[in-house]
């Protein structure tokens, strides 16, 4: 079954989600097992939803690429939040407007 994630970041602004990306490499290799990732700014830092194959498949990012890049940005502390939950249904009404949205139009 699909895992929801839920992670936030106090330490965490546009600049440097954006300098994980970089180091990530994201769109041009993108992650084994991530099905959908959003992200955007909190109150107090940021937050990331993502939808993934499993939560071992996205254990398996962190350790291997994830833990590195926010490290190499200056994300040193654990998460504020970090939730995974099963994902029952996913509803996109307006598939298309997904990929005009943020950054991932820009990296197309």
């Amino acid at each position: 079954m699909a895992t929801g994630m839920l992670i936030e970041f106090n330490e965490m602004d546009e600049k440097r989600y954006e300098r994980v990306n970089e180091l990530l490499a994201l769109y041009q290799n993108p992650p084994k097992g991530l099905l959908f990732h959003s992200a955007g700014p909190i109150a107090n830092g940021w937050r990331v939803f993502d939808i993934w194959e499993s939560k071992e498949a996205f254990d398996q990012f962190l350790k291997e690429r994830l833990q590195t890049a926010l490290q190499q940005a200056g994300i040193t502390g654990r998460p504020a939040r970090q939730e995974f939950f099963p994902i029952h249904n996913v509803y996109a009404p307006q598939p298309n407007v997904l990929t005009k949205i943020g950054a991932a139009a820009a990296h197309r």
